[in-house]
């Protein structure tokens, strides 16, 4: 570590990714809001550490190739993608479902 994130660290306390316990369900009203980014076509939540992600169509169909499934033409509003792991968590990122609410 280089002495400008040494002094960082100190003066603002580290920082690292949740710990994914894999005890989180889905909240059927924030999946079913509308999403807020233009360029969303999808959310991800992440059963690790709770968190719902809006996802563009390029990241969702890289999440679907890495566990060889592809995303629909039209995606319907009740779908959202399912994983066990995120970048803010400690998940492994090794499971990626499209489910309805």
């Amino acid at each position: 570590m280089n002495i400008q994130n040494k002094v960082k660290t100190q003066l603002l306390g580290a920082t690292g990714r949740l710990k994914a316990d894999g005890n989180h369900s889905a909240d059927r009203e924030k999946i079913l809001s509308p999403l807020e980014r233009g360029d969303s076509v999808i959310r991800l939540f992440c059963t690790g550490c709770g968190l719902t992600f809006e996802l563009t169509r390029d990241l969702a169909e890289k999440y679907l190739r890495s566990v060889s499934k592809t995303l629909p033409s039209i995606v319907d509003p009740d779908e959202y993608l399912e994983s066990n792991g995120c970048g803010a968590c400690t998940g492994s990122r090794d499971s990626f479902e499209i489910k309805k609410v």
